[in-house]
C-alpha cells in the first residue's frame, strides 16, 4: 500500500474517534465539557445623592450680595464698596506655639501669626474652598475696646471693598473683602473700621481721628506762609 494512503487513512481513523455525536446529531469533541450557568450577581449600591442646586441669588432683598453674587460679578464690582451677607464658616485662630521639651528654659521659636480674618460661606455648612475672606478688621485699643467675637454658623452682614489683594498682604484671585463693618443678623453691630485706614473713634479727643487720617492721607504737614517781599511795604486793601 502506498504510504501515502495509509497514512492519510489513518488520520482519517484518528479524526473519527476524536468526535462523537449527542443526541441531537451535532457533533462534540471529547474534551468539551458542558457550561455550567453561574448565579445572577446582585449589586447593592448606596443611593444615589441628590444633585439639586442650591437656589443662592447674586443679591438679597436688603441690597448686600451673596458670595456667590460677588463671584459671578467680580470684573464688575472689583475695588467697589459692597455689602455681603453670609454665614460664618471659620475664624482664623493663631497656633498654639508649645514649648521645646529638650530646652524648656529657652524661649519658643514659632512662627509669625497672620493677621485676625475670618471666612464667609452663602451656607451654613458651605466648603470652605468657595467661602469668602474678611481681612483687615480691628481687634486692639485704641481702634476697638475689645476683640470681636464671631460664632461659626452664625449669619452675618458686612460691609467692605471687594478686593483682590490688600495692603496686610492678603491676596485671593477671586476676591476678598477689606473690612469696614460687621454686623449680625439682628443688626447689632459686631465690629466696624479697618486696620489699614485711619478713622474716627468714638470716645476719643475730639479732632484725633482726624489728625489721623491726615496723617496717613499725607495733609498735615503745614502749608509755608507766604511773606512779603523785603524792601516792598504791604499792599492795602482799596487801592
Amino acid at each position: 500500500m502506498n504510504r501515502f494512503v495509509l497514512c492519510a487513512a489513518l488520520g482519517v481513523a484518528l479524526a473519527a474517534g476524536a468526535l462523537a455525536c449527542d443526541g441531537n446529531g451535532r457533533g462534540q469533541t471529547l474534551h468539551e465539557t458542558e457550561a455550567t450557568p453561574l448565579p445572577p450577581i446582585k449589586v447593592d449600591l448606596p443611593p444615589a445623592p441628590p444633585f439639586t442646586p442650591i437656589a443662592t441669588p447674586e443679591k438679597y432683598p436688603d441690597g448686600n450680595y451673596s458670595i456667590h453674587g460677588l463671584h459671578k460679578n467680580i470684573e464688575k464690582l472689583i475695588g467697589q464698596k459692597v455689602g455681603v451677607t453670609g454665614f460664618c464658616r471659620e475664624v482664623y485662630k493663631c497656633p498654639e506655639c508649645p514649648k521645646d521639651p529638650a530646652h524648656p528654659k529657652d524661649p519658643p521659636q514659632c512662627k509669625a501669626c497672620q493677621q485676625p480674618h475670618y471666612w464667609l460661606t452663602d451656607e451654613k455648612d458651605g466648603k470652605i474652598e468657595k467661602a469668602m475672606m474678611v481681612v483687615d478688621y480691628p481687634t486692639k485699643k485704641p481702634l476697638v475696646e475689645n476683640p470681636p467675637e464671631f460664632t461659626i454658623g452664625n449669619k452675618y452682614r458686612v460691609k467692605g471693598t471687594f478686593q483682590r489683594s490688600t495692603l496686610s498682604g492678603f491676596s485671593a484671585s477671586d476676591g476678598l473683602l477689606t473690612h469696614d463693618e460687621t454686623k449680625a443678623e439682628d443688626g447689632t453691630l459686631v465690629v466696624e473700621g479697618n486696620t489699614n485706614v485711619a478713622f474716627d473713634v468714638k470716645g476719643t479727643t475730639p479732632g484725633k481721628g482726624d489728625k489721623m487720617r491726615a496723617k496717613v492721607e499725607g495733609t498735615d504737614k503745614e502749608k509755608p506762609k507766604v511773606l512779603p517781599k523785603k524792601g516792598l511795604p504791604p499792599k492795602k486793601k482799596g487801592k
